[in-house]
């Protein structure tokens, strides 16, 4: 009972705050700032370090000064040009600046949507989606452009064969038109078109040909109406001269077509 308080308060802090704790809550108190609007946090923190660690925030402007320094920049440049003589006024102006940066969108507290989750929650869906189907579109063209790039052949570089199969037949391979066949059977290289792997009966370019040759006759003989058979332009096929013969037996002239007409007429009758 004889001792006084400061003797009673060194004593509980030697035997129950060693130095080593001490250190660590020094080196806390050092490096304490303000979590963006979180301002109640970081008040009560300060004021259980300062009692915990007298010796930093003595005297009281020093204790002023460690509490303007935790702040915000935007609040803690006007906290320092007003000039509080406490650390109560501090506190109070940091709380005021605090709400209104935090009202203006520059500060926030833990659980409040930040101003990019409130942009993309207030953005109309019918933006998003046409967004997103732009940006769809990009992709595909430019995978597109990169597959034209990468297949594109240079108009004087032939283009490359496809690979073949390897064979896994028995028969052995032919020196002449390098393909598997049987020795007694002839090499399958077509004489007419040089190629190999077929032979003239089935060559395609020989029905190509005969086709666009008929074509080419046809057209060249036959103009747009005109007769089918000797080309005049004054009477049609049916009624070409060339088609009519005379009977001596009847003595009159008739049309060929005419009389396969009446032999049909005569085998249905």
């Amino acid at each position: 009972m004889a001792q006084t308080w400061e003797e009673l308060r060194a004593l509980l802090m030697k035997e129950f705050c060693p130095r080593h704790e001490l250190r660590a809550l020094e080196r806390e108190f050092d490096d304490l700032k303000q979590d963006s609007g979180e301002h109640r946090a970081y008040t009560d923190r300060y004021e259980e370090l300062s009692l915990l660690c007298p010796a930093m925030v003595t005297p009281l402007d020093k204790a002023i000064e460690k509490y303007i320094d935790g702040l915000p920049d935007p609040v803690q440049d006007i906290v320092t040009g007003s000039n509080p003589t406490t650390v109560r006024q501090a506190i109070e102006l940091s709380a005021t600046l605090t709400e209104s940066q935090i009202r203006k969108g520059k500060l926030f507290r833990k659980g409040d949507p930040k101003p990019s989750d409130k942009t993309t929650q207030e953005k109309p869906k019918d933006k998003q989606t046409e967004s997103s189907k732009k940006s769809k579109k990009r992709k595909a063209s430019q995978n597109f452009a990169v597959f034209t790039q990468n297949d594109q052949v240079a108009p004087n570089q032939l283009a490359q064969p496809r690979a073949r199969k390897n064979y896994i037949g028995t028969a052995p391979l032919c020196n002449k038109c390098n393909r598997h066949h049987v020795n007694q059977t002839p090499c399958h290289k077509c004489t007419h078109c040089g190629r190999l792997g077929h032979l003239v009966n089935t060559c395609r370019h020989v029905i190509q040909n005969q086709n666009a040759a008929n074509h080419a006759v046809v057209h060249a003989q036959f103009p747009p109406g005109s007769c089918y058979n000797c080309g005049d332009l004054t009477h049609y096929r049916n009624n070409c001269p060339r088609l009519v013969n005379t009977n001596p037996a009847l003595g009159r002239v008739f049309n060929i077509n005419e009389a396969n007409t009446n032999d049909n007429a005569a085998v249905k009758n």
